[in-house]
């Protein structure tokens, strides 16, 4: 009998793994691209939703004007529906005050994850308060996330932290 890694990791769990859509602004190179518009976002979330049965997305709508971010929001949610997945990634760009405003009006939106939406845990703790969407991070301080309670969850580049390299 011939041993595999996967069956020295014990084999297989699952024959098919979910693929999240990315989407964000992006300039049209050829035929690919050319959302500029929250609405252009939506449709094209809609399109990977009809053409491949799509039910996670994750993105960034931050260009730095709240409004087109709200408005973004806005026209994926519908564009996609109520059962699929919605994560967001601020890139730290917003103040605290700006993000709690964001936030609020897009709450109703059913916000599965909203990574980075401010600079630092200090501010993420402060709009923990005004916020029921769960955030996370790329940041690996968990001593200061256990002290201010927040991110909800890390998202960890393991190629980054353990070096893992292909041969």
């Amino acid at each position: 009998m011939e041993t595999t890694a996967l069956s020295l990791l014990g084999g297989a769990v699952r024959k098919q793994i979910a693929f999240t859509e990315y989407f964000a602004f992006r300039e049209k190179t050829g035929r690919i691209g050319g959302e500029k518009t929250p609405k252009a976002v939506a449709d094209y979330c809609a399109r990977m939703r009809e053409q491949h049965g799509s039910k996670y997305f994750e993105g960034k709508l931050t260009v730095g004007d709240p409004a087109l971010e709200i408005a973004g929001v806005r026209a994926i949610r519908k564009a996609i529906g109520d059962d699929a997945m919605l994560r967001l990634d601020a890139n730290m760009a917003w103040s605290l005050s700006t993000a709690r405003r964001i936030l609020s009006e897009i709450e109703p939106c059913n916000i599965r994850n909203y990574e980075d939406p401010v600079a630092t845990f200090e501010e993420m703790a402060k709009l923990r308060q005004h916020s029921a969407i769960p955030f996370s991070t790329h940041n690996s301080d968990l001593k200061s996330a256990v002290r201010l309670g927040v991110p909800d969850s890390f998202v960890i580049n393991f190629t980054v932290l353990v070096e893992l390299r292909a041969p």
